[in-house]
């Protein structure tokens, strides 16, 4: 009898290993053969191209920066939008990026993709958007050595930028990038698959004199403040193709 439950056991783990070998030799030819179509390219930036002022705070366009092939390929769903201002008066340059979809390989982690091309991320935190209470990251990204904000210790050398970006989730906006991630997955989970998401960036560059950089640094401030008040982010693809609203922007402070 011991002998018959024995091999009654032993047939049936043999069933049990075959079954999960025949479950996974199933997923990865599944795997193989399923190609689902891409996610549609995202079009909710449509009416904020339209709101992105030619000059304002003081600085005047330059023009569109391009994207690199890499990063189109990498955002083929998202929807892209970057230009460069010049201060009227001292010259300084600031970047304004855009970055819009529904799908989370829409998404990146700029700082991420930052250290991965060799930059280093210094004095990282959350600020306020100026004249808001809106949560904007705000940090330093350096190549090579530069020196504390006050001037002090280390010897200038490299190049180096101020960085200050958010995320806008169906028109809140969110300054961690897993806090993301999860309200994406969440609303794929429930079948919400069209959750608009916008990655939000301004930079400048870092200068060398201490009273130099600080003053560019409330000029910068004053420019981010000023775009966010001007250029609302959409709440939802369709309202802002359809109908051209504009999702409330709370009212609260600001700050690659």
């Amino acid at each position: 009898m011991p002998n018959v439950r024995g091999a009654t056991h032993l047939l049936k783990t043999q069933l049990g290993a075959w079954s999960l070998c025949l479950l996974t030799g199933a997923a990865l030819v599944f795997s193989l053969l399923w190609h689902p179509a891409p996610p549609p390219r995202y079009q909710g930036l449509t009416q904020v191209r339209k709101q992105v002022p030619s000059r304002m705070a003081g600085f005047t366009l330059v023009g569109d920066n391009r994207f690199s092939e890499p990063i189109k390929q990498a955002l083929a769903s998202a929807d892209l939008l970057s230009r460069s201002y010049r201060n009227d008066t001292t010259g300084q340059v600031v970047d304004f990026t855009l970055i819009g979809g529904t799908d989370r390989s829409a998404l990146h982690d700029p700082r991420s993709c930052l250290i991965g091309a060799g930059w280093r991320i210094e004095d990282d935190h959350v600020e306020t958007i100026a004249g808001t209470a809106v949560p904007i990251r705000v940090c330093r990204v350096v190549s090579g050595e530069r020196s504390a904000r006050d001037g002090s210790d280390v010897t200038e050398k490299g190049t180096g930028y101020e960085a200050m970006y958010l995320y806008v989730v169906s028109g809140q906006p969110i300054d961690q990038v897993t806090q993301i991630r999860s309200q994406m997955l969440a609303s794929a989970l429930i079948g919400r698959k069209n959750t608009p998401v916008c990655f939000v960036r301004f930079m400048r560059p870092l200068l060398t004199d201490p009273q130099a950089d600080a003053a560019s640094h409330q000029q910068f401030a004053a420019f981010v403040s000023r775009m966010w008040e001007t250029v609302r982010i959409p709440q939802s693809q369709q309202t802002a193709d359809a109908s051209g609203a504009r999702a409330a922007a709370p009212q609260v402070a600001v700050q690659q």
